[in-house]
């Protein structure tokens, strides 16, 4: 057990994040395809690279924002075929996603 109350803390807290984050992910996969959301998952990198500059004021070299660039940018492309492969199918029902996140629940 745990010694502390702090301890608990941060771990409740870790258990919560880490709910939110999976329920956010299921649901963004109901939204979305699995593609996109595994591809979403990667923009932690630019967005990292731009935290440790605000918080830590420590940058990076050039390479790194090249690769934050390229990470990006595949993203856009990724997100841009799908739409364009939805295109000619007809929309889901919303009531299909609803019950289907009733179902996960």
């Amino acid at each position: 057990m745990p010694p502390t109350g702090k301890v608990w803390s941060i771990i409740l807290l870790n258990s919560v994040s880490s709910f939110l984050s999976d329920m956010s992910w299921a649901y963004a996969m109901l939204l979305t395809t699995p593609l996109i959301v595994t591809v979403g998952l990667s923009l932690t990198i630019p967005l990292s690279l731009i935290g440790e500059m605000i918080q830590y004021a420590q940058y990076s070299s050039w390479i790194y924002w090249v690769g934050a660039c390229i990470v990006l940018v595949s993203f856009l492309f990724v997100n841009h075929e799908s739409k364009e492969e939805d295109n000619g199918r007809p929309d889901d029902d919303d009531a299909a996603i609803e019950d289907a996140i009733a179902a996960a629940i």
